[in-house]
């Protein structure tokens, strides 16, 4: 959990105008999460809207970036990785579960370590 606050508080998608969308697709998100855990009905709707509309709300922040460094890069397909295999598993299209559970990962970690990597030969880690 402190990557991904470390992730997301030193980019530049909180300041976007779209960032409260986001925020609310992922409340969307864990709602709907929850509701399937109990079993109600309306939850494959809520995951059905808020898993694409995530990435494709940062996909529209990436794009809309004039300078993308590697770590942005790294950050979009981190977005976009876990959030296109998790509905293929979650609504049953694909029975991938190693895949989904454990390449996301992997992946979440390979770019934490390359962004604190970053920081420090930068020694911006700890500035705001």
């Amino acid at each position: 959990m402190l990557a991904g606050l470390m992730l997301g508080s030193n980019g530049t998608f909180i300041y976007w105008k779209y960032h409260k969308l986001a925020l609310a697709a992922g409340v969307l998100l864990m709602v709907g999460v929850f509701m399937k855990i109990m079993h109600w009905q309306g939850a494959d709707e809520m995951l059905f809207v808020s898993l694409p509309l995530i990435p494709a709300i940062y996909s529209a922040h990436f794009f809309s970036k004039r300078n993308k460094a590697i770590l942005d890069i790294l950050k979009w397909c981190m977005i976009l990785f876990p959030f296109i295999l998790a509905p293929m598993t979650l609504f049953h299209w694909v029975d991938l579960p190693v895949l989904v559970t454990k390449a996301p990962v992997y992946f979440y970690w390979f770019t934490f370590v390359f962004f604190i990597v970053t920081r420090l030969k930068d020694k911006t880690l700890f500035l705001d």
